[in-house]
């Protein structure tokens, strides 16, 4: 099992979708994914997600 952490420096930046692009193209090749986002920095809800 590998671990990927992506994080930056502020808000906004695109992490989800990265991590959401990089996820779908892993599963179209047939590799088994998962997605945990532990903590946002934002109070409310992730529409990503």
């Amino acid at each position: 099992m590998g671990v990927l952490l992506v994080s930056a420096h502020r808000s906004g930046t695109g992490k989800t979708s990265l991590i959401a692009a990089l996820l779908t193209q892993m599963a179209a090749n047939g590799q088994r994914v998962a997605y945990y986002k532990p903590f946002s920095a934002s109070p409310g809800n992730d529409a990503d997600v």
